[in-house]
Formats: C-alpha cells, structure tokens, sequence
C-alpha cells in the first residue's frame, strides 16, 4: 500500500510541474489575446 502511495506521489511530482507549465502557458496566451482588446476600449 505504501509502495503504491510512493509511485502515485512520484507520478504527481513529475507531471505537476508540467501541468503548471501548461496552465501558465495558456494563461500567458489568454492574457495576450485579452491585453489588445482592453487597450483597445481603453479600459487599460
């Protein structure tokens, strides 16, 4: 049971940092995309 607790928690380890790499990826898009349109009415 430990060992299984082991290799999920390793799993997690390794494939959060890339899932936090792909959220801010997307977010850095979405804020680009976003970033025209705000200066764009001038609510910047």
């Amino acid at each position: 049971m430990r060992l299984l607790f082991l290799f999920s928690f390793s799993i997690n380890a390794i494939q959060t940092p890339r899932l936090a790499f792909i959220f801010q990826l997307s977010g850095l898009q979405h804020f680009v995309k976003v970033t025209p349109l705000l200066h764009w009415h001038g609510d910047y």
